[in-house]
């Protein structure tokens, strides 16, 4: 048998699979789609409603299907806001694994699987066409040269083909979800005890600075500060405007060493300074700068200051002050009544520690005859951004500013939840008094 009549063998063999093939997908085409094909197109389609609808109606052992999804709840995390997963979630009887390693694999063993197995098939027809060619070569070597050259190119392309869908399959299904447990693994995993005690330690060991290196840096943000009757221009104080909002614009000022100052890792001393203000102190930034690089400043300032070492120079005030490691909905709305000011430390996105942590200052104003509201400062809020989705609490400001605070929450737990445009979680929470009600 010549290699033509094996491919017309081959043709008509593939073609009742095919055949069959065309009847299965009619009749699924007409069976009623199940739960998880609903929600799946839901999540394709980035509709929130039509994916909680999706798990509404679904039958409990359907919703526990696509829990265990571990593919699908990523989809869902990445393509669903916040809400929308919220409303889904409480549908869901059991949360989909951090991680997403295991059911990745599998199907990547899978398909490695299949891939072998199309292999051993293609050199088993190697075989076979390698005698059929060697048998033509004898009647013309031309039509064995042309008929290997076309081989190999086929060869080649689908070599080349399928190792890139191995790489994008194992890039979707293990790479990426493992980068993105890699990210939320602190956030989510380590407890904000641990979180404060290691930048309480790194306060301690990690910072080289001189005494004579503080001086200096004090000498120089005095002059650069330029402090006058309460206004700097380059905090962007005057009679209007009684709190830093601008961090992003302070690379000028000094604090501790290496690629750290003010701009990069200040918001820690920023929030002191405002929350000072706020309860009717008169602070000057390069002492509490100074201060800090003394006490707090943790790998000389390239991650910041430790929160505990805010919490110590409120304390050092005679201030009465408390922090808060521990949330819930019932003790942030009794701690927001008991203090005056607050600074609040974040993680700005607890799906990514690559977010970084922030901290702020949320000032309280109590209103006659209603609730209080509440104010966050230096949360980068950017005027006239319609990109961001805070931007019905930013304030409308005169020309020529624009840093501003976000104003107008109604609960000091919504004012934390906009510290970031992301997934914030609370480190920890420090309320303050001003010395009037400290002393009582």
């Amino acid at each position: 048998m010549g290699i033509f009549d094996k491919l017309n063998q081959k043709e008509k063999a593939s073609a009742a699979p095919k055949k069959n093939a065309a009847e299965s997908a009619a009749v699924a085409s007409a069976a009623p789609k199940t739960a998880e094909m609903e929600f799946t197109e839901a999540l394709n389609a980035k509709s929130g409603s039509a994916a909680v609808a999706a798990l509404e109606k679904a039958q409990p052992e359907e919703r526990k299907s696509i829990a265990a999804n571990g593919a699908l709840m990523s989809t869902m995390k990445k393509t669903l806001d916040k809400k929308s997963r919220k409303e889904c979630e409480k549908y869901l009887p059991v949360k989909a694994s951090g991680n997403p390693l295991s059911g990745a694999w599998n199907a990547l063993k899978g398909k490695a699987n299949n891939v072998l197995s199309d292999a051993s098939d293609w050199w088993s027809d190697t075989k076979d066409n390698a005698s059929d060619w060697l048998n033509g070569a004898k009647d013309t070597a031309s039509d064995l040269w042309n008929g290997a050259k076309d081989t190999a190119a086929d060869l080649w392309n689908g070599a080349k083909e399928t190792a890139t869908g191995i790489y994008n399959d194992a890039k979707e299904n293990v790479i990426d979800p493992a980068i993105d447990s890699a990210k939320a693994f602190i956030p989510q995993n380590v407890s904000n005890g641990t979180m404060v005690g290691f930048y309480e330690v790194m306060s301690h060991v990690s910072n080289t600075m001189s005494q004579k290196e503080m001086d200096a840096h004090r000498d120089q943000n005095r002059e650069t500060i330029g402090m006058k009757n309460g206004n700097s221009a380059i905090l962007g104080l005057d009679d209007k405007n009684r709190y830093i909002e601008n961090q992003d614009e302070l690379e000028k000022i000094a604090y501790g060493k290496g690629a750290s100052n003010m701009s990069y890792s200040g918001c820690e001393i920023i929030a002191t300074f405002n929350a000072l203000r706020a309860i009717g102190e008169d602070p000057k930034l390069e002492e509490l700068i100074y201060d800090y690089e003394h006490d707090g400043m943790s790998l000389n300032g390239q991650i910041g200051t430790a929160p505990s070492a805010i919490l110590r120079h409120f304390q050092k005030e005679g201030l009465e002050c408390e922090m808060m490691k521990e949330f819930s909905p019932e003790a942030l709305a009794a701690f927001s009544k008991k203090y005056q000011t607050f600074v609040a430390t974040v993680y700005n996105n607890e799906n990514d520690i690559t977010s970084m942590i922030h901290t702020v200052c949320i000032t309280k104003e109590q209103n006659e005859g209603s609730d209080d509201t509440f104010s966050a400062h230096n949360c980068y809020a950017q005027y006239g951004n319609n990109r961001d989705s805070r931007k019905d609490h930013m304030l409308q400001v005169t020309a020529g500013q624009k840093w501003v605070p976000l104003v107008g929450f109604t609960s000091l737990e919504e004012a934390i939840a906009n510290i970031s445009r992301s997934s914030v979680k609370p480190i920890t929470l420090i309320g303050i008094n001003g010395k009037e009600l400290s002393e009582k």
